[in-house]
């Protein structure tokens, strides 16, 4: 099985970018903390993992448009590895997180936060109908006796 679940931080700025299909990708590294070990919490260090993480289509379109260095996200995927030739003509080998689930653990500010697009609906409050019942449209209502109940 190959599963992974990871919670960190970015370590930079999400950058979308296209492929020659047109599909939308970012891969980006997130630092996800090993915990304190009793000697380092004693020595006042904490280490982490640097993992890098590839996201495709609307999770790389959403980590660009909402995410930024520093903030936290859990991820789920798989890890892949590939291997490409270098400019120098020498192969290198890769190790990603193929992202297929992806939560955002913060939220921007209100201030940050991009203006809802316009979604072809008008919001008006003129002429707006009274608040209706909505059970109104289910016709008589059913009273049981405990005579009625087969238990």
């Amino acid at each position: 099985m190959n599963s992974v679940c990871l919670v960190g931080r970015l370590v930079a700025d999400p950058e979308l970018k296209y492929n020659q299909n047109g599909k939308a990708w970012v891969r980006i590294t997130i630092a996800v903390d090993r915990g304190i070990s009793k000697e380092a919490e004693e020595s006042g260090k904490q280490s982490a993992d640097f993992i890098s993480c590839v996201f495709w289509e609307s999770k790389a379109a959403s980590l660009a448009k909402y995410m930024k260095k520093g903030n936290r996200i859990g991820v789920t995927g798989r890890i892949v590895s590939g291997k490409y030739q270098g400019q120098d003509g020498n192969m290198i080998y890769t190790t990603d997180v193929r992202v297929y689930g992806l939560t955002f653990l913060e939220s921007k500010p209100k201030n940050e936060r991009p203006e809802p697009e316009y979604d072809g609906y008008e919001i008006s409050n003129n002429n707006q109908e009274e608040a209706k019942d909505p059970f109104a449209d289910f016709g008589e209502e059913i009273v049981l006796s405990d005579d009625d109940l087969p238990f």
